[in-house]
């Protein structure tokens, strides 16, 4: 059964249509709260500009230096942090930029894997000093005392993140967080499970959504979700926004 219409007239931006996923399981919170770790310009393939687009407010942190200023600008209800995020508070670490944005890491070798994978998008990387920080060292600085949803798509070095995120003080409602290896998924899926969290549904193979709540997970499940998002142009592009249409099965709940 599709339910896309019934989520219309938002326009979702998700590169895959997570946050079709996401404005249904929070369809009841007019006014929430979330986190996005990674976010180029704030708009290209956001979980949560949709979010903000309705009213809520959040935390966007990027460690690229030359999308701070655009996130700034493109998500004026976000607080936005310029620094890296991992398993630790450190002091300046080694950063590896990609012009494009997207494919930046703290993992340098990464390189040959990203020019294998994507080609002429992946100019290499240079090498800029950055602050790292724990999302919870955000968390008590920003003073977030709820968090809603929370998005971590930081190129391979998600799993990193999700270990600087201390679950007895924390704990947002969803994660939605990219898994770059089955390795780093084996990894997340242990801290998150033994925390209580409901693994809900894989997206295009690598976003992995995880609830705190059975509620929400239910209103997803057994359900298919179609529909299209809005992918924004890549701002070094002179290009039209695209219009990438998803489908998304949910499984059902387990007994």
């Amino acid at each position: 059964m599709d339910h896309a219409a019934a989520l219309s007239p938002r326009t979702f931006y998700s590169q895959h249509g997570e946050d079709a996923l996401i404005a249904e399981a929070f369809s009841d919170v007019a006014e929430g709260y979330f986190v996005e770790v990674g976010c180029i310009d704030g708009r290209r393939a956001s979980n949560t500009l949709m979010l903000e687009e309705l009213g809520w407010t959040g935390c966007c942190v990027e460690a690229h230096e030359d999308y701070v200023e655009l996130v700034r600008r493109n998500r004026p209800r976000s607080r936005v942090l310029h620094c890296a995020v991992g398993d630790r508070d450190a002091g300046e670490i080694a950063f590896y930029s990609n012009a494009r944005g997207s494919l930046s890491t703290l993992d340098r070798s990464l390189g040959p894997e990203f020019a294998r994978r994507y080609g002429a998008c992946f100019h290499g990387f240079v090498e800029k000093r950055v602050r790292m920080r724990t999302i919870s060292s955000i968390l008590d600085e920003i003073g977030a005392a709820q968090v809603h949803v929370m998005s971590i798509d930081i190129e391979g070095c998600d799993h990193l993140a999700v270990r600087g995120l201390d679950l007895g003080r924390h704990r947002p409602e969803l994660l939605i967080v990219e898994a770059g290896s089955a390795e780093a998924e084996r990894e997340i899926d242990a801290k998150m499970l033994g925390a209580g969290y409901l693994r809900g549904v894989k997206v295009a193979g690598c976003n992995v959504m995880y609830f705190r709540e059975r509620e929400r997970l239910a209103r997803l499940a057994g359900r298919r979700f179609r529909g299209e998002s809005r992918l924004t142009a890549h701002p070094m592009d002179d290009a039209p926004d695209d219009r990438v249409p998803f489908t998304i099965d949910v499984p059902p709940l387990a007994a």
